[in-house]
């Protein structure tokens, strides 16, 4: 009964996941950039490699596009299609683990509650990001290695290296520190390694991984180089990316981003957890990556989330015992807060970071000049006006005057001195929007 009452709990958390996820626009950069590289997947054929505004994206593999393409096709482009499959992967991730707390410590709905509650599952099961998809997939081959590490099942050790392969085409060698920091502890204590099995394991992995990124290195040579080197050993090594942080940023990250849960663990002590070999895996899991990350010299937020369904298991098996007293002072006000933030939070940010209204003011105008965006980057006018949107410096704007063409031209409002070619033109049109105004030049 107690179990049940908690699942009651798990639900609207859930459900907040989903809720209004179409009703405001993509912001910028990320969702906007997300969105306009599956609108050209979806619209002009770009599955591979995938682009943003016609440049070859390397920054990441391409699965995670693969299926918000796949999703475009079967609603149609749009915001919930975008994010849908952040909510979806929060919503398995929950399924897991019911399942796997289950099997821990007999009460694996209190880890799924934890998780759905905490506060940076919360934010990323909201946005479309590849962060909250990433983190099911490595979830899922931990949870799938654990099992094959106990049982020897051959069923068992092929789903863990196709989850694995998965997250590979999805971020990258990163799934290793969190496999790794999971899986080698545990091996080490319970003693368990079937040579034949691991190999088999890795035989897998790549022939399911290679295949694809010999096809982007065939129709892009040079994406291994730039997607391998500068996006995974330069982001790591040097503070090229400028996301440089305090040492102790990550240890910040973990106890707000799953507050008040890790105030109330902390509270009660470790006394209650009753995991034996399992508290390796766990505690590897969390920890082995906060250390590796701390290192680093790029720090974002979203780095350890991979982390925080080992966290919550950990935290599941603290709070095993809690009461139903206690759970409602901390959910009840947690979920309201949450409720407003979805009504009312979300919407004012998308709306304030998105550029959509300004590009559909410009189709409303004239839908046929070209676009053009001066220095900057706004990816909402690519996917709110459906086309490509070349970045562009003064010489092509005085090629462009002196063609005597017509077109938009975004810009900064103070770099309009910027352009001092502009001056032999009318301004048909002008529309702002905070910083940026479009401008329909015609020469």
């Amino acid at each position: 009964m107690y179990q049940g009452r908690i699942f009651c709990w798990i639900l609207p958390f859930v459900l907040l996941f989903f809720l209004l996820l179409g009703s405001y626009p993509l912001a910028e950069p990320d969702e906007a950039r997300n969105g306009e590289i599956v609108r050209e997947m979806v619209e002009e054929g770009r599955w591979i490699p995938p682009t943003l505004n016609g440049q070859v994206r390397y920054q990441k593999p391409p699965l995670y596009y693969w299926i918000l393409g796949l999703a475009a096709k079967v609603w149609g482009l749009g915001e919930f299609s975008i994010r849908f499959l952040s909510a979806f992967s929060a919503f398995v991730l929950v399924l897991l683990l019911v399942l796997w707390g289950e099997r821990l410590f007999h009460n694996g709905a209190i880890s799924a509650l934890v998780f759905a509650s905490f506060p940076l599952v919360f934010v990323y099961s909201k946005v479309a990001r590849m962060e909250m998809f990433f983190t099911a997939l490595v979830s899922l081959s931990v949870y799938f290695s654990w099992r094959a590490l106990r049982s020897d099942e051959m069923l068992s050790w092929i789903l863990s290296s196709l989850f694995a392969a998965l997250a590979f085409l999805t971020k990258g060698p990163v799934v290793f520190v969190f496999l790794f920091s999971a899986i080698v502890p545990y091996m080490l204590v319970v003693k368990v390694l079937n040579l034949r099995r691991v190999l088999l394991w890795f035989l897998f992995f790549f022939l399911v991984v290679t295949p694809i990124f010999f096809a982007l290195e065939r129709f892009s040579p040079g994406y291994c180089y730039a997607f391998f080197w500068k996006e995974n050993v330069l982001r790591y090594l040097t503070p090229m990316f400028h996301r440089q942080k305090p040492w102790y940023y990550f240890i910040l990250v973990l106890l707000l981003g799953a507050f008040p849960w890790t105030a109330l663990a902390l509270k009660k002590g470790w006394d209650t957890l009753l995991l034996y070999d399992e508290l390796f895996l766990l505690f590897g899991w969390v920890f082995i990556p906060l250390v590796f990350f701390s290192l680093s010299k790029s720090k974002l937020p979203h780095y350890i989330l991979p982390s925080f369904p080992g966290l919550a298991l950990l935290i599941g098996g603290i709070l095993s015992d809690v009461s139903e007293r206690w759970l409602r002072k901390v959910l009840a006000p947690l979920f309201v807060a949450y409720l407003l933030c979805v009504i009312f939070a979300f919407p004012l940010y998308a709306n304030h970071k998105s550029y959509k209204k300004l590009a559909l003011n410009m189709l409303k105008t004239d839908s046929t000049a070209k676009i053009l965006i001066y220095k900057d980057k706004l990816f909402s006018l690519s996917y709110y006006t459906g086309r490509v949107v070349p970045r562009v410096r003064g010489n092509r704007v005085k090629e462009l005057v002196s063609q005597k063409e017509t077109f938009w031209l975004v810009l900064k409002i103070k770099r309009l001195k910027d352009v001092p070619a502009l001056g032999a033109c009318i301004i048909k049109k002008r529309f702002e929007q905070r910083d940026f105004v479009a401008l329909l030049i015609d020469c």
